[in-house]
């Protein structure tokens, strides 16, 4: 009897473990993929006009200014909003203040989107959730560069 019953159990153990790798075989659609299709959407549905980097961040500068790029090593004093692609904002700094920090200390997302701009540039860019806390949470933020060091 005790023979039977674990023969059944790993019989069935077989089976859900078969069932699951062909399932994975037909549904392999990545949270990327999901986030990738999100962006489009969003783009589209707003009639924006934004470009795409190798790195699959969106971004459309605003005010492009002259001059030099910051490097990764640079440190910036920028305006920012953040926000959801629902436009809900969950950071921003206030009216007259700015923020002030070492770029390689913050986020990837703005490790590779900062640089695009020059000192008193202003940009958009949406962020695939990799690139900024993994959550699955797509993040705009809309950056104005002040100057960096």
């Amino acid at each position: 009897m005790i023979k039977r019953g674990l023969k059944a159990m790993c019989f069935t153990l077989a089976t859900v473990i078969f069932s699951i790798s062909i399932q994975s075989c037909f549904d392999n659609e990545t949270q990327d993929d999901i986030e990738e299709k999100q962006i489009k959407e969003y783009i589209d549905e707003n009639d924006l006009d934004f470009m795409r980097d190798e790195n699959g961040i969106y971004y459309t500068i605003n005010n492009p200014e002259v001059g030099e790029h910051p490097k990764d090593t640079s440190e910036i004093t920028v305006k920012y909003r953040g926000y959801f692609l629902d436009g809900e904002v969950f950071d921003e700094t206030d009216n007259d203040k700015t923020f002030k920090s070492p770029l390689d200390l913050l986020i990837e997302g703005w490790q590779i989107a900062v640089p695009k701009l020059k000192q008193g540039g202003k940009g958009t860019f949406i962020l695939p959730s990799y690139y900024t806390y993994r959550d699955g949470k797509i993040r705009i933020f809309d950056i104005e560069l002040i100057s960096f060091e």
